[in-house]
């Protein structure tokens, strides 16, 4: 998860644009919200990086 951050931090200048993103990736690897927590999205997380 490190390579990951460091990759956002290069790529998005705006703190707030990356604030976001790693909520965002929170609520997928905790399968939350009404997308992530679908049976298919919870599979494919196990198996597949967004």
């Amino acid at each position: 998860m490190d390579g990951l951050n460091t990759c956002i931090e290069r790529m998005v200048s705006d703190e707030d644009i990356r604030d976001a993103i790693v909520d965002e990736l929170q609520i997928y690897k905790t399968a939350e919200g009404r997308l992530f927590s679908l049976t298919l999205c919870v599979k494919r997380r196990n198996t597949s990086q967004p």
